[in-house]
Formats: C-alpha cells, sequence, structure tokens
C-alpha cells in the first residue's frame, strides 16, 4: 500500500512539473519571437546624480509594442556610488513580457562586485507558477513583480 501511495504521489508531481515544463518552453519561445521581432520600439533614459551621497545612476529603459498592446518593458539601471574613497559599480535590470497585455515572464539580473545572480519568474493565469530564485521571499517577490506589471501596463496605456 506504502509503495502504491509513493508512486502515485510521483508521477503526480512528475505530471505536474512536465506541464509547467511545457509551459516554460511556450512562453521562452513567445519571449525569442518578441526578441527577434521587427515590433515597434522606443528607448529612452533618465539620469539621477546624488553627490552629496556619493551616487550616480543612468536608467535606460526600452519598450516594445505590437500596435497598442505591449510585449516588453524593460529597463537596466548603471550605477556608481563612493563609500569611503572607494566606488562601486553595479548593473541590475529588469525586462517584462506579455502576452495579450498579460504578463509572462520576467527576468531580473544584478551585478555587482563581479557576481552575477540572475532569476526569472513564469506567470499563467495573474500567477507566478515558477520562479528561479532561491529565496523564503520568492513568493513576495512574484506578487511584486506581478503588481509592478500591473502598474506598467496601466501606466503604458495598454
Amino acid at each position: 500500500m506504502k509503495t502504491i501511495i509513493f508512486l502515485a504521489s510521483f508521477f503526480c508531481l512528475t505530471n505536474s512539473y512536465a506541464q509547467d515544463s511545457v509551459k516554460m518552453k511556450s512562453i521562452d519561445s513567445l519571449v525569442s519571437v518578441i526578441l527577434h521581432s521587427d515590433l515597434y520600439t522606443q528607448r529612452d533614459s533618465t539620469v539621477q546624480d546624488y553627490p552629496a551621497l556619493g551616487l550616480y545612476m543612468k536608467t535606460y529603459i526600452t519598450v516594445m509594442r505590437y500596435d497598442k498592446e505591449l510585449k516588453k518593458y524593460s529597463q537596466i539601471v548603471k550605477g556608481t556610488r563612493k563609500e569611503d574613497q572607494v566606488v562601486k559599480h553595479s548593473i541590475g535590470g529588469s525586462a517584462f513580457y506579455y502576452d495579450q497585455n498579460k504578463l509572462i515572464k520576467v527576468e531580473e539580473f544584478m551585478i555587482e562586485d563581479g557576481k552575477e545572480n540572475k532569476m526569472e519568474w513564469y506567470y499563467a493565469d495573474d500567477k507566478c507558477f515558477y520562479h528561479s530564485f532561491k529565496s523564503d521571499k520568492a513568493e513576495d517577490r512574484a506578487d511584486f513583480l506581478l503588481k509592478l506589471s500591473n502598474t506598467i501596463l496601466k501606466q503604458m496605456g495598454s
């Protein structure tokens, strides 16, 4: 009996992962199409300079659309901060991908002190179903990214 319960549990978990894997591959294919397409693209940048705090940041923003439908919103922040006469550089960014104005994926990265961290978040039906963030705060981050995405969509008029 224990063996049957174990095997049933194993097959259910394996099937669930396989379904998520198929969804992830489908989303990654869609992201690839977006990245390699000839969509209408807008770019802009902003500078924030706080010499008294020893902080300088330049943000690069890219928006890709198909008609009024948002397909990609990304930002890359290059920062320099000076602490005790030591200058530190960092680069971070995030890219939000959409299908029919619904969030499907978020990619985040951070490079600081030569160390690079990358995270991916996959969404379906306004819920994160997979992420690569190894933290007990991962679910909170997934919810935050979804809320931020909804704000982006509203501000972009999509």
